[in-house]
């Protein structure tokens, strides 16, 4: 999947959202009966960072349907020109309800990508001159996970706290091949799958969403 093909699902959920506003007597109306919009300032200080929206649509007065995006800008690993998405699809269930509260536990399906430029130098000819060879390595992150979510509700608004976790699985593919053997450093200490370019490393969530209804 590339950022385009995430984006399309990202607008084709507010798409859905636009039409039922307009079925339904507008955004207010559709807010207070199945809608929440939100974001989620915790991915920010995400390790891999970014603006982070969601949308939730409840099916029933217990379960509700959760997509959340992100547009990822920035790691700690500070790579070159990164960029990518986020997309993680949720199915929640609400365990305890009140006016005021909710507590709820979700299952979800997180998927990454993220692309950045590397660059290695390699010795050519025997040693007689080092070459600076560039290309672009593409991250793919895919983990599933539970979450258990706490909601507090004020007037119109909502804030969720949550915390998730699951296995993932990380794949790296470099545009030039001459790259591939650059070592990297965020994955070295974690269990490879077949070989350096596949890692197993679990999914762990620390959620803060603000949102509107």
């Amino acid at each position: 999947m590339t950022l385009r093909g995430g984006l399309i699902i990202f607008y084709f959920n507010f798409i859905v959202f636009h039409i039922s506003a307009q079925e339904n007597g507008g955004l207010h109306s559709v807010l207070n009966s199945k809608w929440r919009l939100g974001f989620t300032p915790s991915a920010i200080v995400n390790t891999y960072s970014g603006i982070q929206l969601s949308a939730e649509y409840a099916i029933s007065d217990r379960f509700s349907m959760v997509t959340e995006a992100a547009y990822i800008f920035y790691d700690l690993n500070q790579e070159n020109n990164l960029q990518g998405f986020r997309l993680r699809p949720q199915c929640r269930f609400k365990i305890l309800k009140s006016e005021s509260a909710e507590t709820s536990v979700s299952f979800l399906y997180n998927y990454r990508y993220t692309s950045h430029d590397v660059t290695a130098e390699l010795s050519r000819a025997n040693g007689a001159y080092i070459e600076t060879v560039k290309g672009k390595r593409a991250t793919y992150y895919r983990g599933v996970g539970l979450m258990l979510q706490q909601d507090f509700l004020l007037d119109k608004t909502g804030i969720n706290i949550g915390i998730g976790a699951g296995p993932g699985t990380v794949q790296l593919k470099d545009s030039n091949p001459e790259t591939e053997n650059l070592q990297n450093d965020r994955y070295r200490f974690w269990f490879r799958r077949n070989d350096a370019r596949n890692f197993i490393v679990p999914l762990v969530i620390l959620h803060f969403n603000i949102y509107f209804y």
